[in-house]
């Protein structure tokens, strides 16, 4: 009779292996706690790959001299296309310090939160939405998805493409900017011009008032006082930015005196001017002040009969200034103005780097046609007048390299042919409402110690693939692929089951 064959394992080489195997996970649990616990009081991060969402020294600066907590809420719909980049971003950012926390709120989705964002910060405006609001020292400042991007506008060419291209991302320079902005206890000021039946910027009038205008503004920091410069009165020093908004009456040649010393200090001048009531009585006085800034303001009324709307001229022609760049990209986009005016550049402005340098922001379409005839309230356009596409806004530097931060010594100013589309009315369109913001900032140029944070170059990666390709491709996917996972696993099967 055979001997049975002896047991694989003795009970003391079984326990002597179990204790091993113990031991041994004991030690691996205890490695990883271990590694944790460092990570945790020594957090270091590297990167392998090549982010574009790697934050600049400055931004690192920035965020290392924070004592005091950033809010940040991405108040974004999830479908946005920038919503990705942005969260990206901003994950960054928090990353670089735990003073930076943030939320993310989908306000369709999340109704009842975004109602409360909408309360706590005042986002009264259809144009308050994609905006990521940073919250921090008593401040806040916002930025609106319109500002992130970069466009490639030399492929525009009206009559044969509409094309407009995204080239750079700006969320760190804008980010960077706000974050600078709320830390900054300085508060901005800027002043209404008053004397000459101006817009009261106090009225809340809900059709005809300013005070949608003036919010605007607080959001951004700058108080609002009204001004006169009638008798011995002179811009204050403290003013960084003079508004003029819709003059009824000329002004004195000792204020246009006053209005031209202070933007020869390089003052910021944001000038919203009437249209042509009646014949003779279309001036206000300002006209040769900005002639020398090389503006010729027109004594004119612009119509358009194919770009009305809603009581108003839809006006989407828009040129590459930094104001107006990211309106371009859409038709919703649209400054839409009342009774405009034409403004543009005067055809013999001097030329030199201590010139004015004067571009146009915004015109009408091919449609329209500048009308110089009025009679008792009416227009009556003659063949005499100017057709086709008429400038209505301009911006204006002087003392400033292009592609340099401006200085206290750089004077700006921003003439528009209308001043009742900034109404409370006018101003819930998107178009007038971003573009209000983008010129504010424009003039106000508070970021000035972020000029070395450029805009991040979108990458594009374009696959060419035929149609035969493809059909190749979806089988490999769809069928190849599974299908050699499946017979594998069914040849181990088979050898094990015989």
């Amino acid at each position: 009779m055979d001997a049975e064959p002896p047991t694989s394992f003795q009970p003391a080489r079984l326990w002597s292996s179990s204790l091993n195997v113990g031991v041994s996970i004991a030690a691996l649990l205890a490695l990883v706690l271990m590694t944790n616990y460092l990570a945790v009081r020594h957090f270091q991060r590297f990167d392998w790959t090549n982010n574009n969402h790697k934050l600049s020294p400055l931004t690192l600066y920035v965020l290392r001299s924070l004592t005091n907590d950033i809010h940040v809420t991405v108040f974004f719909q999830r479908s946005a296309p920038l919503r990705a980049p942005v969260s990206a971003l901003l994950n960054e950012y928090r990353l670089a310090s735990p003073r930076i926390q943030v939320n993310e709120v989908e306000y369709r989705q999340d109704t009842a939160t975004g109602e409360q964002i909408k309360e706590k910060y005042q986002l009264s405006f259809t144009a308050a939405k994609n905006v990521i609001i940073f919250d921090g020292y008593g401040q806040t400042n916002m930025v609106l998805e319109k500002e992130l991007s970069e466009y490639d506008l030399s492929k525009l060419q009206p009559g044969l493409t509409n094309e407009i291209k995204p080239v750079g991302f700006k969320g760190e320079q804008l980010f960077t900017s706000a974050i600078v902005r709320v830390t900054d206890p300085r508060v901005f000021k800027a002043c209404f011009l008053r004397g000459h039946g101006q817009e009261d910027p106090t009225n809340e009038d809900p059709v005809l008032g300013f005070s949608k205008l003036v919010a605007q503004l607080a959001q951004n920091h700058i108080a609002v006082s009204r001004l006169s410069l009638l008798g011995t009165n002179s811009v204050p020093a403290d003013c960084q930015l003079l508004i003029i908004a819709g003059p009824k009456e000329p002004f004195e040649d000792g204020e246009v005196e006053k209005i031209e010393k202070y933007l020869g200090q390089g003052g910021r001048l944001l000038a919203l001017l009437r249209p042509m009531l009646k014949p003779g009585a279309g001036r206000s006085g300002l006209e040769p002040l900005l002639a020398r800034w090389g503006v010729e303001v027109g004594e004119n009324w612009v119509i358009d009969p194919e770009g009305q709307y809603r009581g108003g001229i839809v006006a989407t022609n828009f040129s590459g200034h930094a104001i107006v760049r990211g309106l371009a990209e859409g038709g919703d986009n649209a400054v839409i103005v009342t009774t405009p005016r034409s403004i543009e550049r005067l055809r013999t402005t001097r030329k030199g780097a201590d010139a004015p340098q004067v571009e146009e922001l915004f015109r009408t379409s091919r449609s329209s046609q500048i009308v110089t005839r009025l009679e008792n309230q009416r227009l009556f356009p003659t063949t005499r007048d100017r057709r086709g596409e008429v400038p209505i806004a301009v911006a204006v530097e002087k003392g400033n390299i292009e592609g340099i931060s401006a200085n206290r010594r750089a004077t700006r100013i921003v003439v528009v042919g209308d001043c009742a589309f900034l109404n409370n009315t006018m101003i819930n369109n998107d178009g007038n409402y971003n573009f209000a913001r983008l010129a504010v900032s424009w003039l106000q140029d508070r970021p000035s110690l972020l000029g070395g944070i450029g805009p991040r170059p979108i990458r594009e990666i374009q696959l060419t693939i035929t149609s035969g390709q493809l059909h190749v491709i979806r089988w490999l996917l769809l069928g190849a692929i599974p299908g050699s996972v499946m017979l594998l696993g069914t040849l181990v099967w088979w050898r094990r089951r015989y």
